[in-house]
């Protein structure tokens, strides 16, 4: 009697990981920016947390937003507005760095990196390292994590992370481009964005000198002046889009643009007035101060004004690209 010939089994060969050595995250207030290599993007901090019961087909979603499904259910992007987010600045569940890997998740699907994904080391920014409580929560990131975003599995695997002072990749920017008048100074780096406005002093080997940080309120201090006088219902966040869009315009119909002209140089002058006052002790000592951030180009005034001020090309997205240098 003869048996039949046993096929052995062929183990079903998976995907290989997508392997990323360094991935950059930028958390903002307003936006949060991100990429590896060349590829940069940006998706508007919002988010939403969803009801068990209440569904979502990910093909209705707007463009610039994620439906992320794990431990939670989660939308994130432009489009959470619909389902009653505000920014993250004025979320009451905690700060951004609290939903950091929701945010991480979205970012990694607006890269369209789906499957395994493998970074080697994610680079990332936050107002003050030495706050236990903002590095425990991006530390977190580090190891294994699955979500599943817009109805596709991402397995993460995160195998460093490291995590700078907000302004430092900016400062990189200016170093790597030879643009410090005097590079061996201390130098400075007001970061203007939507929630806050972060300036520090750097020393020549990149160390922020601690005694020099100021977090004053960013674009959201211009917007509650222009509030103040505008009156009527609280709209912050739109008077925020207005300002980013030229609008100047919120959906009630009312226009704000010369009580904008009149605020701006306000803003600037309590701006550089504390700059200058907390700064005074090292007034002799240091050489210029570098613009970035999402609300740079509205302190144009201070680099036309004063050589002191530079400007940075691109400046929203040169602290994630500060964070890519030598990736």
């Amino acid at each position: 009697m003869t048996t039949a010939t046993q096929k052995k089994s062929v183990p079903v060969q998976s995907e290989p990981a997508k392997t990323i050595p360094v991935f950059g995250f930028d958390l903002g207030n307003r936006w949060h920016k991100f990429g590896y290599g060349d590829s940069i993007h940006k998706i508007a901090s919002y988010r939403a947390p969803l009801p068990a019961f209440q569904d979502i087909a990910p093909s209705y979603l707007p463009s610039g937003t994620h439906l992320i499904e794990g431990e939670s259910r989660t939308v994130v992007g432009s489009g959470a507005v619909g389902y009653g987010a505000r920014p993250t600045y004025q979320n009451a569940d905690g700060a951004k760095w609290h939903h950091a890997k929701a945010f991480l998740f979205a970012a990694l699907a607006e890269c369209n990196l789906f499957g395994d994904v493998s970074i080697k080391e994610l680079r990332t920014v936050c107002p003050d390292s030495q706050s236990s409580e903002q590095v425990a929560a991006l530390k977190s990131l580090k190891g294994s994590h699955q979500s599943t975003v817009d109805g596709k599995p991402i397995n993460l695997s995160i195998a460093k992370i490291s995590i700078y002072d907000e302004g430092q990749p900016a400062w990189a920017i200016v170093v790597n481009s030879g643009l410090w008048h005097f590079p061996k100074a201390l130098n400075g780096v007001l970061d203007l964005g939507g929630g806050t406005a972060i300036a520090r002093l750097i020393t020549p080997e990149g160390r922020p000198v601690r005694q020099t940080e100021l977090i004053l309120p960013g674009t959201y201090g211009l917007a509650e002046k222009i509030q103040s006088h505008m009156g009527g219902p609280r709209s912050i966040p739109e008077i925020l889009n207005a300002i980013e869009d030229g609008s100047f315009s919120v959906p009630s119909g009312r226009e704000f643009k010369s009580i904008f002209d009149s605020c701006l140089p306000e803003w600037i002058a309590d701006l550089r007035g504390e700059m200058r006052s907390r700064w005074s002790n090292w007034d002799g000592r240091y050489g210029q101060i570098a613009i970035c951030g999402g609300s740079a180009s509205l302190a144009q005034s201070l680099a036309q004004e004063n050589p002191r001020y530079l400007l940075l090309d691109n400046p929203q997205t040169a602290s994630l690209r500060g964070l890519l240098l030598n990736a």
